[in-house]
């Protein structure tokens, strides 16, 4: 957290973490326990042992490199209940529920082994929710499904672009955390992956 605090103060420097369970072994490198600028080796998919957490992003579209406006996290904000409410309707826990800086997060609590299996399930899951829910307004980040998927370090600054009036950098926060995180049993998230069309070959003429 000291080292978390100096970095805040340095507009350049936006802190992430691993969202997953990573190898014991990747432990042993140089930015075990403290802050490396620019580290030689990062965590990647194939060095993560277990999906923890499903993290659905509903991020307003905007220009790249900016912050979100207000009105356009709040578009990001409606579109988060409507996939909150989505999912417990249809049997999933209560997330825990972020506010990333410049749009919201819906975090699932998950126990799910790395295969190609299951990667192809979270994809499939985070497809249909993006088929379903994106809009001309907010995006369902397709880009979510990977292994080694980073996230804001809650409680930091998103400081992407300038920091004016109408695009201000905000600080990330738990919006609302349940007071036991429990785990989503995976028939669920099988459940909303089948909603997405499976992929089948165009036949040849």
């Amino acid at each position: 957290i000291r080292d978390i605090e100096m970095l805040e103060s340095k507009p350049d420097q936006q802190i992430y973490f691993i969202t997953n369970a990573i190898r014991e072994d990747c432990y042993g490198r140089a930015q075990r326990e403290r802050l490396v600028m620019k580290p030689k080796n990062t965590t990647n998919d194939e060095e993560i042992v277990g999906r923890k957490w499903i993290m659905i992003d509903l991020d307003p579209k905007r220009a790249s490199g900016v912050n979100s406006s207000n009105q356009e996290l709040e578009y990001a904000h409606k579109k988060a209940v409507e996939v909150y409410k989505f999912l417990r309707d249809n049997g999933f826990n209560e997330p825990v529920i972020c506010m990333s800086g410049n749009g919201y997060h819906l975090m699932y609590a998950c126990r799910i082994g790395v295969s190609q299996e299951t990667d192809l399930l979270i994809e499939r899951f985070i497809n249909a929710l993006a088929m379903l829910f994106t809009d001309e307004y907010v995006d369902v980040d397709k880009k979510c499904k990977n292994r080694a998927r980073l996230s804001k370090v809650y409680g930091t600054t998103a400081k992407k672009g300038a920091n004016s009036e109408d695009r201000p950098w905000r600080t990330s926060y738990i919006v609302k955390s349940p007071d036991e995180v429990k785990i989503n049993d995976i028939e669920y998230i099988k459940k909303i992956a089948n909603l997405y069309p499976e992929d089948k070959p165009t036949p040849s003429a």
